[in-house]
């Protein structure tokens, strides 16, 4: 959306689902999203560390990590940073560890981010990319948004799911699926959405 400020064509801001851009000079320059405190969150998480941090992955945008106080005057971008996944996924931050993280994205990707050295890695609990086709013929269906958590019993299962359930007990190099298929398993309802020409599958 774009709005024009009636009293100074000047002025203008534009919104969509990642927040906000403010022009003082009709459209010649724009601030940035990353100086603005706005964002949507799908839904935050919290880890064990002290002071805790929490996580969220924003519409359009990357996913954070925020301190929930500082020791400042005001809680600015210096109290942010990345963390793994992407916009659409759920967090989980390693209860022994909150330097470990682990973040999904869509279609079953699944990424682990070491906060501390600043390497991340692909965790999936199998090596294919959704991107771009239906869901008929691929071995495991994962939802956009699938849920990543770590067990309350045993800080060492991981758990997600896709179709099934599947849990890891060394920090996603390897998954065990442990249910059967809890869907309809209908191929018909599985086939490529939108389109013709650009298809609208991930």
């Amino acid at each position: 959306d774009l709005w024009i400020a009636p009293e100074d064509n000047q002025r203008m801001a534009i919104a969509d689902d990642g927040g906000a851009q403010v022009s003082f000079d009709g459209g010649e320059n724009w601030t940035t999203y990353g100086n603005q405190p706005t964002g949507q969150f799908y839904r935050v998480v919290t880890d064990n560390a002290f002071p805790y941090r929490i996580y969220g992955a924003q519409q359009d945008n990357s996913t954070v990590r925020i301190y929930h106080r500082t020791d400042g005057f005001a809680i600015t971008d210096r109290d942010w940073e990345e963390s793994a996944g992407s916009e659409s996924g759920h967090l989980a931050p390693d209860p022994t560890d909150p330097e470990i993280v682990y973040g999904g994205n869509y279609g079953g990707l699944l990424e682990v981010q070491n906060h501390r050295t600043k390497e991340s890695r692909a965790v999936n609990v199998w090596p294919n990319n959704p991107m771009g086709h239906g869901v008929e013929d691929m071995k495991y269906r994962f939802q956009w948004n699938f849920p990543i958590f770590f067990s309350p019993h045993d800080s060492k299962k991981l758990y997600t799911t896709s179709n099934h359930v599947h849990v890891s007990l060394n920090g996603g190099q390897s998954w065990e699926t442990i249910s059967p298929d809890l869907t309809r398993n209908d191929k018909s309802k599985m086939g490529s959405s939108g389109g013709p020409i650009t298809k609208d599958n991930t």
